[in-house]
C-alpha cells in the first residue's frame, strides 16, 4: 500500500513539473502579445518594445517570464487567461 501511494505521489509531482503553455495569448486591443515556441521559450510583442523572446517558468499559478533585465510574474487564470500587471488580461487566440 505505501508503495502504491508512493508511486501515485511521484507521478503526480512528475506532471506538475511538465507543465507547458502552448499558442499565443493576446489581449483585448491586441497590443500585448505572447507566443509560447516550446517548454521554456515565449516572443513577446507589445507596445514600443521589438520583438524578444523570453524564458518562462511555471510554478503553480504563476508564470515568470525572464529576460537579463530581471523577471515578471505573472498570474494563470482558472478560465485559461493570463492576468498581468495594470489590468492586462491575455487570452488564447
Amino acid at each position: 500500500m505505501k508503495k502504491s501511494i508512493s508511486f501515485l505521489v511521484t507521478a503526480l509531482l512528475l506532471a506538475a513539473c511538465g507543465q507547458k503553455l502552448s499558442g499565443t495569448y493576446v489581449d483585448k486591443k491586441n497590443d500585448t502579445k505572447l507566443t509560447f515556441e516550446s517548454s521554456s521559450k515565449v516572443i513577446f510583442e507589445g507596445g514600443l518594445s521589438p520583438k524578444t523572446e523570453l524564458n518562462y517558468e511555471i510554478d503553480g499559478k504563476n508564470l515568470k517570464l525572464t529576460s537579463p533585465e530581471g523577471t515578471q510574474i505573472l498570474t494563470l487564470s482558472d478560465d485559461g487567461s493570463i492576468q498581468g500587471p495594470m489590468g492586462l488580461n491575455l487570452k488564447k487566440q
